[in-house]
Formats: structure tokens, sequence, C-alpha cells
């Protein structure tokens, strides 16, 4: 684990607000990492790769939220099929005000027998 992977597992364990945790973690990473600037939903990858979204503040169920989404892909014929946020709620870009990659990668993938 890297100096930058510990310092913000130890600030989401040591987070007063579990729920808020994403949002200081990325409060953390825009004193920390230039990178981290917000960059807006045209330029992010659509493909596989797990980032960081905020989603805009009049959405209806949560306004002004973090959350770690990816996105599958346009399909064969070109339609695009979303955002995967959690089971039973997928969106499009207008649900997000922006978004900033994830500062380290995601575990690799169990390779099945």
């Amino acid at each position: 684990m890297t100096d930058l992977q510990h310092e913000i597992a130890e600030l989401i364990w040591s987070s007063a607000d579990p729920d808020h945790a994403a949002e200081e973690v990325v409060k953390f990473l825009g004193q920390r990492e230039p990178a981290a600037t917000m960059r807006p939903m045209s330029t992010a990858p659509k493909d596989g790769t797990q980032i960081l979204a905020k989603t805009t503040g009049n959405h209806q169920h949560w306004p002004d939220r973090w959350f770690a989404i990816g996105h599958p892909g346009l399909a064969d014929d070109g339609f695009d099929v979303g955002w995967k946020v959690f089971p039973g709620w997928g969106c499009f870009d207008d649900a997000f005000e922006g978004w900033i990659p994830i500062p380290f990668p995601a575990p690799p993938k169990p390779r099945l027998r």
C-alpha cells in the first residue's frame, strides 16, 4: 500500500460520518493531488474504468453525493447503456456534476479456473 493509499484508508476509517467519507477523500485529494480537480462527465472513460463522480445539486435522491461508478461502454449498435452506480440504479451523464479518477487502481479481478 502506498503512502497515499494509507492516508486515504485512514481518512475513510476515521470519518465521523461514513455516509460522507467519499466527500472527505475528494477534499483531501484536491489539496494533495492537483489531478484531482473535477472534470466534465463528457471526458469520463466509458470502458469499465471505475471513477468517483458527484451527483448534481438538484438530484432527487442523492444531491451533491460522491459515488464510485463505472460505464461498461456503448452497445454494438451505439446505444449508451449509462453508468452503473449500484444495483437498481443506473443513470446518464446529466445526473453528475463531474468526476475525478480514483487515485489508485482497483484490485485485480480474481481469475476463474
